[in-house]
């Protein structure tokens, strides 16, 4: 465990700027080196041996010792501001991004919305009520059931349970309801979202309302299906006008013949 300790620490060291690193072990060995010197001083000092001693009555041998310590208490402060610095960076990055998410999920075109393991909805995002009518207000708190309609299939709406509990993306699609009885379509991508443990805490659905290109899919293939009918009645008819100009021409000469 203290192998664990000492391996994240310098590793964290070395990440840290390399001339901080530098300076640091710079200014510990430079006070080692003054220790060292001040030492050698006291010891050559020998006019004043008296007021060496009572100056220093442990002794000038321990002065390099201080100076180490004192050289250890300076790396361990420039590292700390080090580690404090980088940390603040770290945090600005992170605000950074998660300003530019937050704004992402704001201005999105599609639907977002952000549930509990319960299914209560906890974040829907700006594009949720301009398309159901539901004021963020409105609509945290509640279950996502106030949109559906029996137009959805049943098993449709239980179904999406299994893969999302097991841990899985869920597709599909839905016939909802907004605030004032209108209905829309929406196709709907659900997904878990997941702490740093991997446990489930949230799920996080996207959707799109498909309500008006359904309705052009639906006018375009009525409007295929009409010209096909009219593309047939066409050939019909002049299958009919070759069919008749056939028979036309034995009856002529009939005609003619019958005359003469």
């Amino acid at each position: 465990m203290m192998k664990d300790s000492l391996s994240d620490y310098f590793r964290c060291w070395w990440r840290g700027s390399p001339l901080m690193n530098m300076v640091s072990i710079l200014i510990g060995i430079l006070i080692f080196l003054g220790a060292l010197y001040f030492k050698n001083f006291l010891v050559h000092y020998g006019d004043h041996q008296d007021l060496v001693s009572k100056t220093y009555p442990y002794g000038i041998d321990l002065i390099p010792f201080v100076g180490v310590l004192v050289a250890l208490l300076m790396f361990v402060v420039l590292q700390l501001y080090q580690r404090s610095r980088l940390r603040g960076q770290r945090l600005s990055v992170a605000n950074t991004s998660l300003l530019k998410m937050s704004l992402a999920i704001e201005q999105s075109p599609t639907v977002i919305v952000i549930t509990n393991t319960q299914g209560d909805i906890e974040f829907v995002n700006p594009k949720f009520t301009e398309l159901t009518g539901y004021t963020p207000e409105e609509a945290i708190g509640k279950n996502p059931r106030v949109l559906h309609t029996d137009q959805t299939p049943p098993e449709t709406i239980q179904d999406r349970w299994k893969p999302l509990t097991a841990g899985k993306i869920w597709e599909g699609k839905f016939v909802n309801k907004k605030k004032n009885g209108e209905l829309f379509i929406e196709v709907a991508k659900i997904s878990p979202v997941r702490n740093p443990e991997g446990v489930v805490t949230h799920y996080i659905a996207i959707k799109e309302n498909i309500t008006e290109k359904r309705k052009v899919e639906k006018e375009l293939a009525e409007s295929q299906t009409q010209l096909f009918q009219t593309a047939k009645l066409a050939t019909l008819g002049e299958m009919s006008t070759g069919m008749a100009h056939e028979m036309n021409q034995p009856m002529a000469g009939i005609s003619l013949a019958v005359t003469t």
